[in-house]
């Protein structure tokens, strides 16, 4: 079977761009360019499923910074192999406002659950399980995919959430339910204020580079307020960052590009 691989290149401090590979030949930039990255995850997928769910242009259905970035545009490329580019810089910060496929406005996640069907046909087509998984990573991405699968019609922020309390579960075992409980309020509260900048460029009151800044500003301020209970090595674990460290995930210059 063919094999997919993802890619990470650097891109600004903390953060990379990601991309997907196939041992056929295949390239999706996913936003960016498809050279020059180091290999971060592989697994055996259908090359032809992965460059369905890819359409169009190597952008999955996501629309950038609004329901994702090229994090998640890979995850949904390797969405055959069941692997994803977790190892990307900023990876899990991308993660707490998209989620690992995107984020699912009611629409957008119709959207990548009939992507899904559309494209891969059966869940049977879909590798939960990777040799190079250890035990609680591979418990994980099971629990993650088969989140995706399920058919339940849940609200745009459940998704998340439940992918965030995987995520703490995985990278904050025996945590305690508080701590996911403020994780959660703090994801809430960022999430509405975001959904009022969406709104503002789907309106086109500014324009894709203030977007992108105004939303690293929010993700910054969220991260700021989940040090007053996290403590500084649980931080570090949870969004691979260190205490005040900025990661600025929506890229001005892609955001300007796709929205003038």
């Amino acid at each position: 079977m063919t094999k997919l691989y993802g890619w990470a290149s650097y891109m600004a401090p903390f953060l990379d761009h990601a991309y997907v590979t196939s041992s056929k030949g295949h390239a999706w930039p996913c936003w960016g360019g498809a050279e020059d990255g180091r290999e971060i995850c592989s697994g055996p997928g259908d090359a032809g499923v992965a460059d369905c769910i890819s359409e169009p242009d190597s952008e999955a259905g996501i629309e950038y910074g609004l329901t994702g970035a090229c994090h998640q545009t890979a995850n949904r490329i390797l969405w055959p192999a069941g692997v994803t580019v977790s190892k990307a810089g900023g990876h899990a910060l991308s993660a707490l406002v998209w989620g690992v496929y995107g984020t699912p406005t009611k629409t957008a996640e119709r959207e990548w659950r009939e992507r899904i069907a559309r494209c891969s046909g059966s869940p049977a087509d879909i590798a939960a399980s990777n040799p190079a998984f250890g035990k609680e990573e591979k418990e994980y991405m099971e629990k993650l995919i088969g989140l995706h699968l399920q058919t339940v019609e849940r609200g745009p922020l459940e998704t998340l959430a439940l992918e965030t309390e995987l995520l703490i579960g995985f990278r904050l075992p025996g945590a305690g339910g508080t701590l996911v409980e403020k994780v959660l309020g703090i994801q809430k509260e960022l999430l509405a204020q975001k959904e009022a900048l969406d709104q503002v460029l789907r309106d086109r009151s500014i324009d894709g580079r203030r977007y992108a800044l105004e939303v690293n500003n929010l993700i910054y301020k969220a991260l700021e307020q989940s040090l007053r209970f996290l403590k500084p090595d649980q931080f570090e674990r949870l969004f691979g960052l260190k205490p005040g460290v900025r990661c600025d995930v929506v890229v001005p210059e892609i955001a300007a590009k796709h929205h003038g």
